[in-house]
C-alpha cells in the first residue's frame, strides 16, 4: 500500500512553497531570472496574434550513433551527460539564429525530491527554466559546464510549481506568448518495447500514430536515444514558423553536433 496519496503531495507542496524552503527557492529564481529576456529572440515567419490558437507543426531528424557516442564522451569528461550536451547545442543554435547570448529553455523535472514521493502514482512533473549564458561564443567543451551547473541548480530548486513561480516573480506576458520561456527540451532513453501485465502485453504507440496536439511552446525539441543514435523531433507552432525555417534550424543543429563531436 502507498504511504502517501496525491492529496498528501498537494498539501506538502503547498506547505513547502509557503515555508522557508519555498522562500529560499523563490529567492534563487528571482536572482537567476533577473533581467532575463522575455522571449527567445527568434524571428518568426508570421506575426504573433494573441487571439490565434497555436497550430501544430513537426519536423524529424537524426544524429548518427558515432556522433552520439562522441558527444557522450565529451560530456562525461566535463562530468556532464548527453542531456547537457544536446541542451547546450540547442541553446547554441538558437543563439546563432536569434543573434543573442542569453537564452531560456524549459525542461522537465520529475519533481520527486521527497523520497516519500518515489512510489506515488500520478503526474508530478514540473517544468523548469534553464537560463543559458552564451557569452563569448563558447564551443561545446566551454559551454557544457555552464549548462550542467544551470540544470543542477534548477533541479535543486525544483519544488515551486511553474505557475506559482511565474506569479510570485511577477512575470507578465502579453497573452500572445508563454511567459518566462517559449522553448522546451525533452530527452529520454528508449525504453523497453513491450510491457507485460499478467496475461496482457502492452507496446507503446508510435508518435505519428497519436493525434496532433496544439503545441505548448513555440518550439519543442524532443531527443530520444536508441541503438542507432538519437532521434530528433521538432514540434513547433506553425502559425509562427514555416516548416522550411524549422528545417534550417534542425539542419544547423545536426551540423553543429557533428562539428562539436569532431572539434569540440
Amino acid at each position: 500500500d502507498l504511504t502517501i496519496q496525491y492529496l498528501d503531495f498537494s498539501l506538502w507542496q503547498h506547505e513547502l512553497v509557503e515555508g522557508e524552503v519555498g522562500e529560499r527557492q523563490l529567492r534563487y529564481w528571482r536572482e537567476k531570472l533577473r533581467d532575463a529576456p522575455p522571449t527567445h529572440g527568434l524571428v518568426s515567419d508570421q506575426l504573433r496574434h494573441p487571439e490565434q490558437a497555436p497550430r501544430s507543426g513537426r519536423h524529424e531528424a537524426r544524429l548518427d550513433a558515432e556522433t552520439v557516442v562522441r558527444l557522450h564522451e565529451i560530456a562525461a569528461a566535463s562530468r556532464a551527460s548527453l542531456f547537457h550536451a544536446l541542451l547546450s547545442l540547442y541553446a547554441a543554435v538558437v543563439g546563432r539564429f536569434a543573434d543573442v547570448d542569453d537564452v531560456v529553455i524549459g525542461f522537465a523535472s520529475a519533481n520527486r525530491s521527497n523520497p516519500a514521493l518515489q512510489g506515488l502514482i500520478g503526474y508530478l512533473v514540473n517544468s523548469l527554466p534553464a537560463r543559458i549564458d552564451l557569452g563569448g561564443d563558447p564551443g561545446l567543451v566551454a559551454l557544457l559546464p555552464r549548462v550542467r551547473d544551470v540544470v543542477l541548480e534548477a533541479i535543486a530548486n525544483q519544488d515551486v510549481p511553474l505557475d506559482v513561480l511565474i506569479d510570485r516573480l511577477g512575470v507578465r506576458g502579453d497573452g500572445s506568448a508563454n511567459p518566462m520561456m517559449q522553448l522546451f527540451f525533452s530527452f529520454q532513453e528508449k525504453g523497453q518495447e513491450r510491457l507485460r501485465l499478467g496475461t496482457l502485453e502492452l507496446e507503446p504507440l508510435m508518435a505519428d500514430m497519436l493525434p496532433r496536439r496544439a503545441p505548448k511552446f513555440d518550439i519543442t525539441l524532443t531527443a530520444e536515444r536508441d541503438e542507432g543514435g538519437v532521434s530528433l523531433v521538432w514540434e513547433f507552432d506553425a502559425n509562427l514558423f514555416d516548416a522550411a525555417t524549422i528545417r534550417l534550424i534542425s539542419e544547423a543543429f545536426v551540423a553543429m553536433a557533428i562539428k562539436a563531436a569532431t572539434w569540440p
